[in-house]
């Protein structure tokens, strides 16, 4: 979903004619090459302070802008380039924020292979990219990020606190090959994506990696004005995460009305420490699903570890269509699904035998059975109500849909023979049909766990 507000190409500052070519930042010393500013230690005369962070902002104030005309806020001079960050044989520590005073929704921070950053300030982000006007496609402006850079929390990293902060910036942003690591104290997280005015979409987090956080990444929806949605689509989630040993952790979090939508996948995890740790956890007001890809990887929980979890799964907001799901060296399931079979209506004729629809486990993953239920929706009443059977494999259960408004649901032993095996088939059909029914309609879901 997109609202083209429109783009005016106005340029300022150093690079007045940016499209055909950019106006070299005055030479003043090593600490800008091929017209790229570059921040280190050693560049503390040319940009004015030591703090890594006050240096990335000095080299923001510098580069070109454009005039790109907002969704909230008029018309606003918009930074754009690259800012280097260089190599050094320690961590970097900084305690300035980065992107405090400045807009960085254009602009890319690159690091030198081995660069490693830990920030010690207080701020709720280390990096902040929250959009405060709400922007659109820029063909002219490119599009930031951040590319190849390291970063590792302290031993006790500050509480709700985020390395990076994203959000508002419709035409995307690039978080490439980024490590991202330590950040377990209460609230924290690496990557916060919010949408607070506008909506964001075409992030791509290709080739990052999350190892030990609380939270890898958060799709929050934190409203305050009208243009502002729930939209987190067509992002590109193709990252390795591997949980938090000490508490419950979650590679992606869905909240706050979020929604994880048209996105692609290529995600590849190690759920580790505590039990109930997922890979996906969807609130219940949040939604995940007609996303496409693969989730793949591995539980060493010692319990249970879950693909997708959350009281979005029970809500109804969570699902798995197009998306693959694999787990090597399982000992435990780590996929719970709701699978819905639509509207039975007994007002028509439904007779014994009558198959109302299948489920097939994928070539190499194990499905085990869980519940089969029927929710009796509109009201309609029936003397005797209609009985639904699944079939196949070693699974026989049965359920008597409600003959009033309500929910039945029978529970199968979720262990070994309740299984469908790689390649075959659950059916559901109608065990014994309703009578003396006054327009019911009845919706059959059938939950299996993914092995």
């Amino acid at each position: 979903m997109k609202k083209i507000s429109g783009i005016l190409f106005l340029l300022s500052g150093f690079a007045a004619a940016q499209l055909t070519g950019k106006t070299a930042l005055p030479a003043l010393d090593s600490c800008i090459v091929n017209n790229t500013p570059i921040v280190s230690p050693a560049c503390s005369t040319t940009w004015g302070a030591a703090d890594l962070g006050a240096q990335i902002n000095a080299a923001v104030a510098k580069l070109p802008t454009i005039s790109y005309r907002t969704v909230n806020n008029g018309s606003v001079n918009y930074p754009y380039g690259t800012i280097r960050i260089a190599n050094s044989d320690v961590i970097q520590t900084f305690a300035k924020q980065v992107g405090d005073g400045v807009l960085l929704s254009l602009v890319t921070l690159s690091c030198e292979p081995g660069a490693t950053l830990q920030y010690t300030g207080s701020a709720a982000s280390w990096i902040n990219v929250l959009d405060p006007n709400g922007i659109n496609d820029s063909p002219a402006g490119g599009v930031g990020g951040v590319v190849d850079c390291s970063f590792v929390a302290q031993s006790s990293p500050t509480t709700n606190q985020s390395i990076l902060s994203v959000g508002n910036i419709a035409h995307g942003y690039r978080i490439l090959r980024d490590y991202f690591q330590g950040m377990i104290s209460a609230g924290d997280m690496a990557v916060l994506v919010k949408n607070t005015n506008y909506f964001t979409e075409e992030l791509d987090f290709t080739g990052s990696i999350f190892h030990e956080n609380l939270i890898g990444i958060e799709f929050s929806k934190n409203c305050s004005t009208s243009n502002c949605t729930n939209s987190f689509q067509h992002a590109r989630l193709s990252f390795y995460c591997q949980t938090a040993f000490r508490a419950v952790s979650y590679c992606l979090q869905i909240v706050n009305g979020a929604s994880s939508f048209k996105d692609t996948l290529a995600i590849d995890f190690n759920l580790v420490g505590s039990s109930n740790s997922a890979v996906v956890y969807v609130d219940g007001v949040s939604t995940f699903g007609y996303n496409a890809g693969a989730i793949t990887g591995e539980n060493q929980t010692g319990g249970n570890g879950y693909a997708i979890t959350g009281p979005g799964v029970a809500a109804g907001g969570a699902f798995t269509n197009g998306v693959h799901i694999y787990c090597a060296d399982c000992n435990v399931p780590i996929a719970a699904v709701d699978i819905p079979f639509g509207f039975l209506d007994t007002f028509g004729s439904y007779s014994p035998g009558t198959v109302i629809g299948s489920y097939a486990a994928s070539l190499d993953q194990q499905s085990w059975f869980n519940s089969l239920s029927c929710r009796n929706i509109t009201g309609g009443t029936c003397t005797t109500a209609p009985t639904i059977q699944v079939s196949g494999g070693t699974i026989s259960q049965t359920v008597v849909c409600p003959r009033t408004v309500g929910l039945v649901t029978t529970s199968g032993s979720v262990s070994s023979p309740q299984t469908i095996n790689p390649g075959n088939s659950a059916t559901l059909s109608v065990s014994s049909a309703g009578s003396s029914c006054t327009a019911p309609k009845f919706s059959v879901v059938l939950q299996m766990w993914g092995w």
